[in-house]
């Protein structure tokens, strides 16, 4: 059994990143391990992402931080976007440094 957890991050310009990243939580949660799906620049209920409800179906817990993408939002204040992804960096390494169980509720 794995006693330490791990971050994968995918950034960048381009197709791909959620593909690979739900890809591995999927084949992490099929083999039985806790994953936590943590997105950035996604607002889920405009746009509706089926690879989401997979995760959901695989016990995947998911949480999103600065939903609105700036690409689509062109008058959301910078400063906003940076509070809301810095809210997002805080709450990974609470999970990371005080050993949160996350859950479903």
């Amino acid at each position: 059994m794995k006693t330490k957890g791990l971050i994968q991050v995918y950034t960048g310009n381009g197709k791909g990143k959620t593909t690979a990243a739900v890809g591995l939580a999927c084949r992490a949660a099929s083999h039985g391990l806790k994953v936590c799906y943590i997105y950035f620049h996604k607002y889920p209920r405009r746009w509706e992402y089926g690879e989401l409800k997979l995760l959901e179906k695989l016990n995947v817990v998911i949480y999103g931080f600065a939903k609105k993408h700036p690409h689509f939002y062109k008058n959301l204040p910078v400063e906003r976007i940076r509070e809301e992804c810095l809210s997002g960096i805080k709450f990974i390494e609470k999970i990371f440094q005080e050993k949160i169980r996350y859950s479903h509720t």
